[in-house]
């Protein structure tokens, strides 16, 4: 059987006394401690999502640009492209004229040569019938 005696509430109120400390010289700090740790690991999470966001940011930012300086890139090199061929064209056909008038130019001195030949014919026929005619042995040319 309990007895209630004197004895019992003393050793009840010392428990008591014995929890009150334990709670605040032990348990509250802990727990303190645990609440501050657990603050700070959701912080660091909403850092560390805030971060991943502005790094997803970045680089699509950065894959813009990218694409960006590979069209002007592009671009710059196609119209190189194209001024060079335009040059090169251009160069070509300015060749071709000066070979034409060069070629033009030989062909009316080869005509006018021809015209003058034609002209001394008429002198040199005879003469180039006589020689003929005396090679063949036909008579009527000087050897």
């Amino acid at each position: 059987m309990v007895v209630l005696n004197f004895t019992i509430i003393i050793e009840l109120g010392l428990f008591l006394l014995f929890l009150w400390v334990t709670n605040k010289l032990i348990l509250q700090p802990v727990l303190h401690n645990i609440d501050k740790r657990e603050e700070g690991i959701a912080l660091n999470e909403q850092a560390a999502e805030t971060d991943a966001e502005e790094a997803e940011e970045l680089e699509q930012r950065y894959a813009e640009a990218m694409a960006k300086a590979r069209r002007a890139a592009h671009s710059e090199i196609e119209a190189a492209r194209r001024e060079a061929m335009d040059a090169h064209n251009a160069a070509l056909l300015e060749h071709r004229r000066q070979a034409d008038a060069e070629v033009e130019a030989q062909h009316e001195s080869a005509f006018q040569k021809a015209e003058v030949e034609r002209a001394n014919y008429d002198a040199l026929a005879p003469a180039l019938a006589d020689e003929i005619a005396g090679r063949l042995g036909v008579g009527g040319g000087q050897r």
